[in-house]
């Protein structure tokens, strides 16, 4: 993590390359190579080690968070997410499990915001304002 936090992206790719090689299995690896692909600009690598991630662990909540940054923070549709090559099953899931959740910050006290952006379906209107 430290060549990441240097943004030195080839000696850290380098570095999990070889991670992977020892542990072709590893998801965490595959996760964090993704993570240097996508800060250095390659999404399509990032897409593929993202997906091979999830692949080797279905339930690796890391991988499944990106997809729902993706899907709230960077506002991008269900479809938008799919064409970017991540599968369809596991994007409806996640987008699914985000949506359905929904109602738990309606029951909570209006309180800071931890993000840029609301969660959601208040995405786009306020909690306050009661638009139908």
């Amino acid at each position: 993590m430290f060549y990441i936090g240097q943004k030195k992206f080839e000696e850290a790719g380098n570095i999990y390359k070889l991670i992977i090689d020892l542990s072709p299995g590893d998801s965490q690896a595959h996760f964090y190579l993704a993570s240097i692909y996508d800060e250095s600009g390659n999404r399509e690598e990032a897409v593929k080690e993202l997906n091979k991630a999830i692949d080797l662990d279905p339930d690796y909540h890391e991988a499944l968070n990106y997809l729902g940054y993706v899907y709230v923070e960077q506002d991008k549709s269900k479809d938008y997410i799919i064409s970017q090559g991540f599968d369809r099953k596991i994007v409806e899931d996640v987008i699914r499990m985000v949506d359905n959740n929904e109602y738990k910050r309606r029951q909570a006290a209006p309180s800071i915001k931890i993000t840029p952006k609301a969660f959601v379906k208040d995405r786009r209107m306020p909690i306050t304002n009661k638009y139908k």
